[in-house]
């Protein structure tokens, strides 16, 4: 049965894609909670970060597993891990966790999007196929309800076993909320980014919004773990409160871009927990990890119709 390793002296243990498994789970949670707003209580003013919200809790969540297999680092330790499951280790409780995580996510996706894809229009291949995914369209309250419902239990519980298999690093109970915390603060950056990629539907005074409150839940996830307190997370996360307070409608870009690099860099200080690592790979290791969330990013975004229904005009 594999185990999660800690060895501080060799740095392979733990290798910078245990970092990425971290961060991308909280990403999609984080997205899954902006979702849960608009495509969940359907409140109009949370509408378009909603649904960039669902897009990154997708995205990133089909990103994670290929991360965790390359973390393991041996194709037979992912068939130990379901053959032989073990209650006790929190490896085994988040590989079981998170596939079941992404099945509630989905369903809670599709039935949000139910209309959506009804109401795609034109004789083209993704078209047709759309119309036949909406199974007749409707709004599915009650099965939306389950899903999010479970997904939301399922969410806590990916987060607490990905919290617990680092907390031996630092033995601190408040690892887990810091974790959680950064993370939300990490996907509304990421949905402040998207807002500024995707077109259409973009408001100052939401971006303003979005951006004071990632700021302040970023500076709170700060608090919550004075490990990272002498990091560069701490500058990122003060900037990011600066440029929210004084440039927020216009910058809430570079807010985004902030939070998501002061939630990465107090993962990978949980992972290296001071041993001596080459500092360069700190800018490096993401790159594989990013390159796999972009296309993800656009492959749903232009196979599922997240941001709306399909228009017969579209390319």
């Amino acid at each position: 049965m594999p185990v999660p390793l800690l060895d501080l002296i060799h740095p392979s243990a733990w290798t910078p894609w245990s970092a990425a498994v971290s961060f991308l789970v909280g990403l999609s949670v984080g997205g899954f909670v902006i979702a849960l707003p608009g495509r969940g209580f359907g409140v109009p003013s949370w509408q378009r970060a909603s649904r960039l919200g669902l897009l990154l809790a997708l995205a990133a969540g089909f990103a994670a597993p290929p991360c965790m297999l390359a973390a393991l680092a041996r194709p037979d330790r992912v068939g130990l891990l379901y053959s032989r499951p073990d209650g006790s280790s929190w490896l085994g409780t988040g590989a079981v966790l998170v596939p079941c995580y992404l099945a509630a996510l989905v369903m809670f996706a599709w039935t949000s999007m139910r209309r959506e894809l009804a109401a795609a229009e034109g004789n083209g291949w993704l078209a047709r196929l759309h119309r036949g995914a909406a199974l007749g369209g409707g709004s599915a309250v009650a099965l939306r309800q389950v899903a999010m419902l479970a997904g939301i239990g399922l969410a806590v519980g990916v987060m607490l076993a990905t919290g617990a298999e680092l907390q031996p690093a630092w033995n601190s109970a408040l690892l887990p909320w810091h974790l959680t915390v950064t993370a939300l603060a990490a996907s509304l950056g990421a949905v402040l980014v998207l807002d500024r990629v995707v077109a259409g539907g973009r408001d100052a005074a939401t971006t303003e919004m979005l951006g004071r409150i990632a700021a302040g839940v970023l500076v709170l996830g700060m608090l919550l773990g004075r490990e990272s307190w002498g990091s560069p997370a701490m500058a990122a996360a003060g900037w990011s409160l600066v440029v929210a307070l004084v440039w927020g409608d216009r910058l809430g870009w570079l807010v985004g871009l902030l939070a998501l690099a002061a939630a990465w860099v107090v993962r990978w200080n949980f992972v290296t927990a001071g041993a001596d690592w080459d500092g360069g790979r700190l800018l490096l290791a993401p790159a594989g990890m990013a390159g796999l969330l972009v296309v993800l990013l656009v492959t749903i975004a232009a196979l599922a119709p997240v941001m709306g229904p399909r228009r017969a005009g579209d390319a």
